[in-house]
């Protein structure tokens, strides 16, 4: 199995065979990534871009090998979560996973020995692109006993059912609450658009859930298709705003629901903003019309470490776009403070929240713990902290909820 040249020779060539082969037997068709060992110098594109234009131009399936992937990826020295990030997850038909055999100087897709971690971390991350998918466990050679064999496909039922388990759970979570979406993936502020294929399981999360409103954050954190997993905040320009605003329309109207922008918390800022953090979200909300999740320690955090006033913030914030507030507490290092979400909230976080809720009159609150948790009931009594803010804001809805 010899790998091609990725040309759009190449591509036009195969796209013809691939068209031929369907309509003379007239049934689908999936082609299969192969493991590589030597690359073409006169190649114009990676391979997952060569995947990806003779798949949707012949209109064929895909059968991902992600052993394939990462043997090449060794062989060839690129990033194979990009790989399995850039493939069209709905034309994925079936998923194969192998060992292979490592060399001084490359690695072999033998299909004799047990699959690796880093291999299971990229079934992993197919499957929740992908959804539960058909795999097969190729072993060709020096085969162990059935019951090992049969052991170490059985693994690939965990990263299956994770993901059936996980919808199972928020179906009986949806028969008693309202859910309402939060991420932190959109990047609206980054260059390269949201991936189509992510929108897309995200619309079938939506109508799952039938959240009434989605929020994620004002920030960037990708680049050509490889996620950071960071919240990074973005240079307050014109050139950003307009890009931002962009982005957050497309998101609405593809969704067809709100869309709400919660403020980072920052710790470096951009020598060339043209305006304030707060000055830029306001901006982005008017232009682009969606709503705001506000972040009061979020606010605090970056006020301590850029040394403005937090409460210029607060006051400035178009109170009629908030449809939510987060409360959380930090961490407090020698030179800045980070949103670690482990502590109790702070007496100057409270403030903040409490002239939050003066201007946007009572408002969903959430208060974040996610690392250090101590018991429910200290956690509860935490958040309940927030009812003596909300019942100065109006007293009569309070002990009405109540």
């Amino acid at each position: 199995l010899l790998p091609l040249p990725y040309t759009w020779e190449a591509v036009e060539r195969t796209v013809e065979r691939v068209r031929k082969v369907q309509d003379y037997l007239e049934i689908p068709v999936a082609v299969e990534n192969v493991s590589s060992y030597a690359a073409f110098t006169g190649s114009q594109m990676t391979e997952w871009e060569f995947l990806n234009e003779v798949v949707e131009r012949a209109d064929c399936g895909i059968l991902l090998d992600v052993n394939n992937i990462y043997v090449s990826a060794m062989n060839h020295e690129f990033n194979p979560m990009d790989y399995v990030n850039a493939v069209p997850a709905h034309r994925v038909a079936q998923i194969h996973i192998a060992g292979h055999s490592k060399y001084e100087k490359y690695i072999l897709d033998t299909h004799d020995h047990p699959v690796i971690d880093p291999v299971w971390k990229l079934y992993a991350r197919a499957i929740e692109r992908c959804g539960p998918t058909p795999t097969l466990l190729e072993w060709d050679d020096h085969i162990p006993s059935f019951d090992e064999v049969h052991a170490e496909a059985k693994k690939a039922e965990r990263y299956l059912l994770a993901n059936h388990s996980a919808l199972a759970t928020l179906d009986r979570i949806l028969e008693q609450y309202r859910v309402v979406q939060h991420g932190v993936s959109m990047y609206f502020g980054s260059v390269t658009a949201p991936d189509p294929e992510h929108l897309r399981r995200l619309k079938q999360l939506v109508r799952r859930t039938r959240t009434p409103w989605l929020s994620d954050h004002l920030c960037w954190g990708s680049v050509d298709g490889t996620y950071t997993h960071d919240l990074l905040p973005l240079p307050y320009t014109w050139e950003a705003v307009h890009r931002t605003v962009e982005r957050v329309r497309m998101v609405q109207d593809y969704l067809e629901i709100p869309v709400a922008v919660e403020n980072v918390s920052s710790y470096a800022a951009f020598t060339a903003s043209e305006m304030t953090e707060w000055e830029f979200l306001n901006e982005v909300v008017e232009r682009a019309d969606c709503g705001i999740l506000l972040d009061v320690n979020n606010i605090y955090v970056s006020a301590m470490n850029h040394e403005f006033d937090p409460f210029e913030y607060v006051n400035a914030v178009p109170a009629h776009r908030v449809a939510q507030i987060h409360i959380a507490g930090h961490s407090r290092y020698e030179k800045y403070i980070l949103d670690t979400h482990d502590h109790p909230v702070i007496d100057p976080v409270w403030g903040l929240y409490s002239r939050a809720t003066e201007r946007c009159g009572p408002t969903p609150t959430l208060l974040e713990w996610d690392d250090h948790i101590p018991s429910f009931d200290e956690v509860h009594a935490e958040a309940l902290k927030a009812n003596r803010y909300l019942h100065r804001a109006t007293p009569e809805l309070v002990e009405a909820a109540s």
